[in-house]
């Protein structure tokens, strides 16, 4: 099943959102060590200044989706700040329908914003 979670311009501040951001250089070690978690099989991130996103091919989204918090309070160094960051999720069909309202531009602060297209290729190219 697929799942998403993730914070962007709707749901957390500029400062949450940049403390959450991945490095380009780190990115391909933290989507490796996203793929030991538990019950994790595939998994794309997508870090933009308006959105952190983590889709994840997975056998029980419950269990995942309580790993990657538990991944991210640990990667980021949240402590218990993490309990008041608003993620969202999605999963399933759900996912998919958010990924395409991302990649067309539909969920940006600018509607119809094309550059997040090449960003979600990218995202896609660096899993």
């Amino acid at each position: 099943m697929l799942l998403c979670l993730g914070i962007n311009h709707k749901t957390a501040p500029v400062e949450v959102r940049e403390k959450l951001a991945f490095a380009d250089s780190h990115l391909p070690e933290a989507i490796r060590e996203m793929r030991r978690l538990e019950g994790m099989e595939e998994t794309v991130v997508l870090s933009t200044c308006n959105r952190v996103e983590i889709y994840s091919a997975v056998n029980d989204p419950e269990r995942a989706m309580e790993s990657l918090r538990e991944y991210l309070t640990r990667h980021f160094d949240l402590g218990d700040f993490a309990q008041h960051i608003d993620f969202y999720h999605h999963s399933g069909v759900a996912a998919a329908w958010h990924l395409f309202r991302v990649a067309s531009g539909l969920d940006s602060m600018v509607l119809g914003e094309t550059e997040i297209f090449g960003q979600v290729k990218k995202a896609y190219a660096t899993a």
